[in-house]
């Protein structure tokens, strides 16, 4: 399971990405190979609940994010602001777009895409969004995401079951 998201289209799994995540995250080895894999994490996660699968042939629904994962990538990667790999920046731009959501922080811009955070807020906070710079390095993902509007929001994204860590 772990290299069959490297040539899969994103939104042919990305309602699989709750579950991958977490799972990945249960042991050694899959939290080292989050930190290598460049996936797009925000874009997998961050759809709305009942977003139909566009995997050919199912009829699955994206469950909708659960801010409970946050907690749990937080709690397996205490420093992931140090850790090397391609995966980290896509990590870290989903758990603090979720976080500055629930401390009531402002959008800030993203370390793979300048308006990844959008992707977490209310559609009707959106505004028009015209935040890529030309030359800036964007994901292609969030970058899809945010050009159809559609936001991962939803009234349970923050009711999280698990106590946060000091």
């Amino acid at each position: 399971m772990r290299n069959s998201f490297e040539t899969l289209p994103l939104d042919w799994w990305a309602h699989l990405s709750i579950e991958a995540l977490s799972r990945q995250l249960e042991d050694e080895d899959g939290r080292s190979w989050l930190l290598g894999q460049p996936i797009s994490w925000a874009a997998a996660c961050l759809r709305p609940p009942t977003e139909e699968a566009s995997l050919p042939g199912t009829d699955s629904q994206h469950p909708g994010m659960d801010a409970n994962l946050v907690v749990s990538i937080r709690h397996h990667f205490v420093n992931l602001e140090n850790e090397k790999g391609e995966g980290s920046p896509h990590l870290l731009d989903l758990i603090e777009s979720i976080e500055g959501l629930e401390q009531g922080r402002a959008v800030k811009c993203g370390r793979t895409h300048p308006a990844v955070s959008w992707l977490v807020r209310p559609l009707d906070e959106w505004g028009k969004l015209d935040l890529t710079p030309k030359g800036f390095s964007c994901d292609e993902m969030v970058q899809a995401r945010l050009d159809i509007r559609a936001s991962g929001f939803h009234s349970g994204l923050l009711e999280s079951t698990q106590s946060k860590l000091p």
